[in-house]
């Protein structure tokens, strides 16, 4: 297995896993050194999809201890997931600015279960939404597509994005949706921590593909170095 040269982050978005077999889709990735997980939580108002159910992160927590788990709250109440989820041992929770419920509360409930919060931006959405909120929060999550379905492809809209959080290093920055052997080079360019696969790791075998995701980052480190 390559291993990264740096601290860039890799985690296994498990909407993209094979949802009969989400037990042996989280082996595998631990097999592949990918420690890594990120949970999402869908109402079907939000987006229009369910996805992992309370019961299932819940057990996923309780099975894996020795996983990094970070969850996207893709709801209009994200208060009344937090209820959910309070045994559940999360490292960071992402939620969106345009929920139902006010920023200060989704904070303190995050911060209440021992999570870190963080706030989401959509590749169309306007920047200054999230602007008031990012003194709040440590971390940032940009999404390469729009929220609620794996597989989707890359929306160049979200460049817009990146462009910006080069001046915002105090947020450690995320990337979800999209992220695969084609578009990484480019992203890697970007500040960016923290980089959530979905079909690009569990598309195929598993081991293999964050072998080449891996790849493809040494590859940039060593052109940086030159």
């Amino acid at each position: 297995m390559i291993k990264p040269l740096n601290s860039r982050e890799f985690s296994a978005s498990l909407l993209a896993a094979n949802p009969l077999k989400i037990q042996e889709e989280v082996e595998k990735c631990l097999q592949a050194s990918v420690y890594h997980m990120h949970l999402d939580i869908m109402d079907n108002n939000y987006v229009p999809n369910l996805a992992l159910s309370y019961d299932t992160i819940i057990s996923i927590s309780r099975l894996f201890p020795q996983c990094l788990l970070d969850i996207h709250l893709m709801v209009e109440n994200p208060n009344i997931s937090m209820a959910r989820l309070q045994n559940v041992r999360a490292r960071r929770i992402y939620f969106h600015s345009d929920s139902k419920e006010s920023t200060s509360s989704i904070i303190n409930n995050i911060e209440k279960i021992g999570a870190e919060p963080g706030i989401v931006i959509n590749p169309t959405q306007n920047w200054k939404s999230i602007e008031s909120i990012l003194p709040k929060v440590q971390h940032g999550l940009i999404m390469g597509v729009q929220p609620g379905f794996a597989g989707q492809a890359f929306q160049t809209s979200c460049y817009q994005h990146l462009d910006r959080i080069k001046d915002i290093p105090e947020i450690n920055w995320a990337i979800d949706g999209g992220v695969n052997c084609n578009t990484l080079a480019k992203l890697l360019a970007y500040p960016i921590k923290h980089y959530v696969l979905g079909s690009a790791l569990f598309k195929g075998d598993i081991a293999n593909n964050i072998a080449a995701i891996r790849e493809i980052e040494n590859t940039a480190i060593h052109k940086e170095e030159l």
